[in-house]
């Protein structure tokens, strides 16, 4: 909060002493205006004005040094009984203005509420503001995406009492619920089934203030899972305002929908009015985040608040991302061009000039970590194709040399063996992927497997993910004697750390497999298998699934195509770990399984 005054030496006498010669104080953490009339005893002619701003508190006197904050001084052309010449940009309603800065012969002219734009003081084209009749009201648009299960049946509240059918959307704000502010209302909700009942979340919002959302604190006033008549009760806040409002109601299988304005993948919306009556309205303050009684934006402008920002008032403020530029109303700043040399991370860069389309590759350096190889090592490691045999190197291997290749969302199978100098011991594993390439493995998701120490070897799979980028990056595995390592970095364990060279290829090979939005999940059985894997989907399953197992290694061993019922010969597969792949269309299930 920044405190101002302003001093004109009307008199010319060499100070600002003199009765009426402070002529305007104010305090705000923005942009301050007002108007300065002159007196008819001043003396003509130039004389001094002096502008103070103090942090928090106001200067004692024109002459006060000031600890935090600044003193401008400026002259001042005075004709004796006349106000100073107005201008069109000086904030202020003068001259022959008819308002601030427009109207008159030398302004342009006044915003109207008719005149097809947006100005003035007006929060749309030619409505809101003090001026303008209220600006409609309107609601984002939401629906359930599959009716096929479900759907909203009843709801009773205040006076609605609503049976329907199914409907992705349902726009009933006829029906119209009377409620007082500060009483409480109780409400049911009955979902509606085609077959079997399931677990839907209900939410509920009412839109108290009017302003056309759903968004404000307080206006989710009901929420609830069940798979049959959900009841509660929602209470009125004294503050609403007064008259009719919208009601939303929305339901999802399972899980709740994210907002308001969430289109739904199962279930339902529907739409009531609310009529409010008792309200005292919303309380204004200048930092409750809404515009009301007479502000002209939000917490800004009218009788109270301070001034709203504007894009010529020579502050960085409101929305603005420069002085009086960027944001939604002013005009985009002027961005310097990045070069690959003016010391700073611009542009598409991805460091201090270097990365992105234009400039070098960034160097990236990565951790050592090293163990010590005195009892055990790693033997040998088979992640995709790779398939290394090793000695203990030192207690660190560099295989950077030796790579794989995946895309995205794709599995990359592997097998950790332990080596022993004598006597076998308990031996924890790690694996780390650095999917951004960043040069290290502290990113969420880099830490890709785990396993407990034990002395036989590990194997299983991970996954790329979606954001991972194209291109090489380094996956470290560290074996640890009786332990999980819990640090990329650590060195002079008893163990050992390796490093090897993943491509990441781009386009996603992998997704949910789905009948319509509704997840597909299968059991495999018996698992582990002899000669023949059993599948059981939890839904029905139309047409012709394109069925992979894959090896370790990567590599296709089984392909057919089968349809629901049918189970799989895996009798002339050798024993060991396999991943099966079940396409139909463009989706993809990806479960493990175990030969015998």
């Amino acid at each position: 909060m920044e405190a101002c005054k302003v001093w004109i030496d009307w008199n010319q006498d060499g100070d600002f002493n003199d009765s009426g010669e402070q002529v305007f104080t104010a305090k705000s953490s923005g942009a301050m205006s007002g108007s300065v009339t002159v007196p008819s005893t001043a003396t003509d002619g130039v004389t001094r004005m002096r502008v103070s701003m103090r942090y928090s508190n106001y200067l004692a006197t024109s002459c006060t040094n000031v600890d935090y904050g600044e003193v401008e001084d400026y002259n001042i052309d005075v004709a004796a009984g006349q106000v100073a010449t107005p201008t069109c940009n000086d904030g202020i309603k003068n001259g022959q203005e008819t308002g601030v800065d427009c109207g008159g012969p030398t302004c342009p002219v006044c915003p109207t509420c008719n005149d097809g734009i947006k100005n003035g003081q007006e929060t749309g084209i030619d409505c809101g503001g003090p001026n303008c009749p209220t600006c409609p009201v309107s609601y984002c648009s939401a629906q359930g995406g599959n009716i096929t299960y479900e759907y909203i049946k009843q709801v009773t509240f205040a006076g609605i009492n609503n049976t329907s059918g199914s409907s992705k959307y349902s726009d009933f704000t006829s029906d119209v619920a009377a409620v007082s502010a500060g009483g409480s209302y109780s409400i049911s909700l009955t979902p509606g089934f085609t077959g079997s009942s399931y677990s839907e979340a209900f939410r509920v919002w009412i839109d108290f203030n009017h302003d056309g959302d759903w968004n404000d604190s307080g206006e989710l006033v009901f929420s609830g899972v069940k798979n049959s008549t959900l009841s509660g009760t929602i209470s009125i806040p004294t503050n609403a305002q007064n008259g009719t409002t919208r009601m939303r109601i929305s339901m999802q299988y399972s899980s709740y929908p994210s907002n308001a304005c969430a289109n739904l993948s199962y279930g339902e919306v529907e739409d009531y009015s609310v009529n409010i009556q008792g309200a005292s309205g919303p309380v204004e303050t200048c930092n409750d985040g809404i515009q009301n009684n007479g502000e002209t934006g939000i917490d800004c402008g009218g009788p109270n608040c301070a001034a709203c920002p504007t894009c010529n008032d020579g502050i960085k403020n409101g929305q603005e991302t420069g002085v009086d530029c960027g944001g939604p109303d002013c005009v985009p700043c002027s961005t310097p061009t990045p070069t690959c040399n003016d010391g700073i991370k611009n542009g598409d860069e991805t460091g201090i000039d270097c990365g992105g389309s234009s400039c070098a590759p960034c160097a990236i350096s990565y951790c050592s970590s090293k163990g010590n190889v005195t009892y055990e090592y790693i033997q040998s490691v088979v992640l995709g194709s790779i398939n290394n045999t090793s000695n203990k190197d030192g207690g660190y291997g560099n295989y950077l040399d030796q790579s794989t290749s995946a895309s995205i969302g794709q599995n990359i199978q592997f097998i950790l063996t332990p080596g022993y100098v004598n006597s076998s011991y308990n031996e924890g594993w790690v694996i780390w992927v650095d999917w951004n390439a960043d040069g290290d493995f502290a990113d969420s998701g880099e830490k890709v497997f785990s396993k407990s120490p034990s002395t036989s070897a590990a194997s299983g799979s991970f996954t790329v993910p979606n954001s991972a980028t194209t291109g090489e990056h380094r996956v470290r595995i560290q074996m640890k004697y009786n332990a999980i390592e819990s640090s990329s970095c650590a060195n002079g364990s008893w163990g050992e750390t390796e490093d090897y060279t993943l491509i990441v290829l781009g386009s996603s090979v992998a997704g949910n497999f789905t009948d319509a939005q509704r997840p597909l999940d299968v059991q495999l059985f018996p698992n582990p298998a002899r000669n023949t894997l059993n599948l059981r989907f939890d839904q029905p399953v139309f047409g012709t699934i394109v069925a992979k197992v894959y090896d370790v290694l990567g590599q296709v061993v089984i392909h057919t195509n089968i349809t629901e019922g049918e189970a799989l010969d895996v009798d002339a597969l050798q024993a060991g770990y396999y991943v099966l792949e079940l396409e139909n269309g463009q989706h993809k299930l990806i479960k493990k399984f175990m030969k015998d």
